[in-house]
């Protein structure tokens, strides 16, 4: 991820392969829960790679960068998705500079293993614009009719 692309993805609002947050808070399990979600979201719907960029608030595209407080790392982030997801999504973490802000972002890539569950609760979760949803029968069905060959009748 360089800069230019960085900015130009700041510029295009949510959907389904782009998440804003405006900070990741890792420290207690409602935030990695959530973190999972949005990954596995990400990697089920269709489009390629997602990604997620922390330190941007979604609504305003206000560039406020991670403190001290929020930081966090690619091993951390690797080791949540791969102990929570089925099977381990492919990620890449970068941090760019804006401004002097730092931003974190987190390359979603399409690991052609569709779909991905998260193993806690067995749930399968997509994007449906700029939010995280649970999928639903047929669209699970679709997903698992396209990538394993399948036909459920």
């Amino acid at each position: 991820m360089d800069r230019k692309k960085l900015l130009s993805l700041i510029r295009k609002e949510e959907g389904p392969k782009l998440d804003f947050k405006l900070k990741l808070d890792l420290t207690n399990e409602i935030g990695k829960k959530e973190l999972t979600k949005d990954i596995c979201a990400i990697a089920n719907s269709n489009g390629g790679r997602g990604y997620i960029i922390v330190g941007v608030q979604d609504k305003t595209k206000k560039v406020f960068g991670i403190n001290d407080n929020n930081l966090f790392t690619e091993e951390q982030i690797q080791q949540i998705i791969t102990s929570r997801c089925e099977p381990p999504i492919p990620l890449q973490i970068d941090f760019l500079f804006i401004d002097n802000k730092k931003i974190g972002v987190i390359s979603i890539y399409d690991g052609g293993q569709i779909p991905y569950q998260v193993r806690e609760n067995g749930a399968f979760y997509i994007r449906r614009g700029s939010t995280t949803d649970t999928m639903r029968k047929q669209e699970l069905i679709a997903l698992l009719e396209e990538n394993l060959n399948l036909t459920i009748e």
